[in-house]
């Protein structure tokens, strides 16, 4: 790596690929009879065998990396790669979204979705739920809404609830360890949750539908 200062340098050519950056100040960079003006922050690669040159003032910096082809195709390519995939991805979520937003139907099947929430919904978080079917997390939540008309929060909290519910009428676990089994650290926060979608206490549900087996 070098860094270029006050420094004007005929044209010239190379057989490995050149990366520059403008740390400082701006600078007139000859690339193949053409004139590019670059200023502070901006970056340019340079291919090998293409003449070039730069024109700096006493203030400017250019940090100069100088990279074999061999090294270049190796890391940059793929590199490239995955910002084309992650671009494409971007471009199919606005796509998506714009969809969403105007009303019209969304191909879309949401069993998958669903079938994922209902098996790992212990430890699930919209990350790694965004992360397994290659979306972001913006256009999951949208799709979440469209289809079931609640968040993932809702959601993820009534896929945990009925699982809860089920414990507590099939088993004798302890209350405290029903709320882990199901995703909650808490036991306060379970019961809390609970009594606000049930309209009664973990304890007084199991008592209630225990007695209607009974």
């Amino acid at each position: 790596m070098r860094s270029l200062a006050n420094l004007q340098r005929p044209v010239h050519r190379h057989d490995f690929f050149e990366i520059c950056h403008v740390y400082a100040g701006c600078c007139e960079l000859m690339l193949d009879g053409k004139f590019f003006r670059l200023t502070q922050g901006n970056f340019c690669i340079i291919a090998p065998e293409s003449p070039h040159t730069f024109r700096l003032n006493p203030d400017d910096l250019v940090i100069n990396i100088l990279i074999r082809r061999s090294t270049f195709y190796a890391v940059f390519a793929g590199l490239m790669t995955l910002l084309l995939i992650s671009t494409l991805r971007k471009g199919t979520d606005t796509a998506q979204l714009q969809q969403l937003s105007s009303g019209r139907p969304v191909s879309f099947d949401p069993e998958p979705l669903l079938k994922y929430l209902r098996q790992n919904y212990r430890d699930v978080s919209l990350s790694s739920l965004a992360a397994a079917f290659h979306y972001s997390e913006p256009y999951l939540c949208r799709i979440i809404q469209k289809l079931t008309g609640q968040t993932f929060t809702e959601l993820l909290h009534e896929i945990r609830l009925q699982n809860a519910r089920d414990l507590l009428i099939s088993t004798d676990f302890k209350i405290a360890d029903i709320a882990v089994m199901v995703g909650y650290r808490s036991g306060d926060y379970f019961s809390r949750l609970f009594r606000h979608q049930s309209g009664m206490s973990p304890s007084r549900f199991r008592e209630l539908h225990r007695a209607s087996f009974t």
